[in-house]
C-alpha cells in the first residue's frame, strides 16, 4: 500500500480505530510502527487495504486474524520483469526421431 494514496478521512479513521490500542497515535507514528513491524499497525493497515479494495469489513473482524506466515511476500526486486525468460529445449523432454526413408 502506498501511504501517499491514503486520504485524510482514511487517516482520521485509522487514528481513531488504532487509538483504542495505541493511545495518542498519529498517522505518521502509525506508519512508522508499520515499518517497525508492529502487529497493531499491521492490523490497522491490513484493514484499510481491504476496505480500500471494496470490502465491507469491521476493524475487529475475525477475518483479519491471519497467521503471520500468510502475510509473507517474496520481493523479486525492481528488475524482476526485465530478466530474460529461458525457453526450455523441447528436444530434452520429447526427443525427435527421424522418419524412415525409402531406399532403392
Amino acid at each position: 500500500m502506498d501511504f501517499a494514496e491514503i486520504t485524510m478521512s482514511e487517516t482520521v479513521q485509522l487514528e481513531k480505530l488504532a487509538g483504542r490500542d495505541i493511545p495518542g497515535v498519529t498517522f505518521p507514528r502509525l506508519a512508522a510502527l508499520f515499518t517497525e513491524q508492529s502487529a497493531l499497525a499491521r492490523h490497522a493497515f491490513f484493514w484499510l487495504a481491504r476496505v480500500k479494495s471494496g470490502e465491507k469489513l469491521d476493524y475487529d473482524s475475525p477475518v483479519l486474524n491471519v497467521k503471520w506466515s500468510d502475510l509473507v511476500v517474496t520481493y523479486l526486486g525492481g528488475d524482476a520483469d526485465k530478466q530474460p525468460q529461458e525457453t526450455p529445449d523441447p528436444t530434452k523432454e520429447t526427443p525427435r526421431k527421424a522418419s524412415r526413408t525409402k531406399t532403392g
